[in-house]
């Protein structure tokens, strides 16, 4: 059944609150955002917006992972980046052009999107310079916080750095101990600066100590303690 306008309203105020973009915000403000937005689940493989698409929409993933590509001249596609979990999509296209700098689509089995239209948030910004001040303060935050995530990813040991990855992977919907790897193993490999042998040889290493099991793409994770151990070695 259909959400009525009130009902889309309701989700999207939900998901706002919770979100760090607009952590700090007053109720009322968070209510003008609501009414602008919407809240939507979407399958994988499907595209949200392709390149030089006009910006419409600012997109704000709450579940899943999105993949940013381009198609070359000769048809060949390349994949530049992934955003995983919680994470702004091609928010520079926002604030600088308005027009989508490459492709965006879902890779993992669904993901959930909460959306904001473009020209209506501008227009708030613009009209509060508070409002505009406390968006780049989460920003500048979760800036900060990237930063430490990619620091503690490339110091340590190899098995410390991978335990460290498994526990920040976003857990697959209803499945709490269960991860994805959404690229492929050379790029998470690549992420962790380490090669992609020795990537495998720290995941077949955690499955021996009994911490995890993988299976292709998925990692279920089957002693919690252990893991968290490893990762803060």
């Amino acid at each position: 059944m259909a959400q009525t306008p009130r009902q889309r309203e309701a989700e999207a105020l939900a998901w706002l609150q919770k979100t760090f973009l607009f952590a700090g915000w007053a109720a009322e403000d968070l209510g003008v955002v609501s009414r602008i937005s919407r809240v939507r689940t979407v399958t994988e493989r499907q595209v949200l917006f392709e390149k030089d698409e006009p910006c419409g929409w600012m997109h704000l993933l709450l579940e899943g992972s999105v993949q940013m590509f381009r198609v070359q001249a000769d048809g060949r596609e390349v994949a530049l980046h992934e955003v995983k979990g919680e994470g702004l999509v091609a928010c520079a296209a926002l604030f600088a052009g308005g027009i989508y700098p490459a492709g965006g689509r879902v890779v993992s089995p669904s993901a959930r999107i909460l959306e904001v239209k473009s020209k209506p948030f501008l227009d708030l910004l613009a009209s509060r310079p508070d409002l505009s001040r406390r968006l780049i303060a989460s920003l500048a935050g979760r800036i900060t916080a990237l930063v430490d995530r990619i620091e503690s990813h490339s110091t340590g040991s190899a098995l410390t750095r991978v335990a460290k990855w498994i526990v920040d992977l976003p857990r697959l919907a209803g499945q709490g101990s269960v991860v994805m790897i959404t690229g492929t193993k050379k790029s998470a490999a690549s992420a962790l600066a380490m090669t992609p042998e020795t990537f495998s040889r720290s995941l077949q290493r955690l499955q021996a100590e009994g911490a995890v099991r993988v299976d292709g793409r998925r990692i279920h994770v089957l002693n919690v303690k252990d893991l968290l151990r490893l990762a803060q070695t």
